[in-house]
């Protein structure tokens, strides 16, 4: 059976401010609400009244819950209310998890190094 939380969208300001800093406060929001099985997560998540939602913690909330259920259940989930920069921050989070950066090479690793010890000794 559904708990409450999937029945209607969760307000984050409600119980976390207006202020989503840092990635241990995105750890408390995804063991509040998505800590139990999948199906009891809230279909939407409202951030309306949230001021600032930094980066690092709308990954520790979504880019945490993609690498352990899956990316498409986290891009179900709908966000409502997201305004302003805390939008841009989640745009910016959740395209890193569509698409996530591809790992450099030894070759690339190789070649940042070289230019790094360039410009250190000239």
């Amino acid at each position: 059976m559904a708990t409450d939380t999937t029945m209607k969208p969760i307000r984050v300001v409600d119980k976390f401010g207006p202020f989503l800093l840092g990635r241990p406060i995105g750890a408390k929001i995804r063991e509040c609400y998505f800590a139990g099985p999948v199906e009891n997560w809230p279909s939407a998540i409202d951030f309306g009244g949230v001021k600032q939602a930094t980066e690092s913690c709308l990954d520790e909330i979504f880019g945490v819950l993609a690498r352990r259920v899956g990316v498409p259940r986290v891009l179900e989930l709908r966000i409502v209310n997201a305004m302003g920069g805390v939008r841009d921050a989640l745009e910016y989070v959740l395209d890193l998890i569509r698409e996530p950066p591809r790992v450099p090479s030894k070759t690339d690793i190789e070649r940042i190094l070289r230019r790094r010890r360039r410009r250190s000794a000239g």
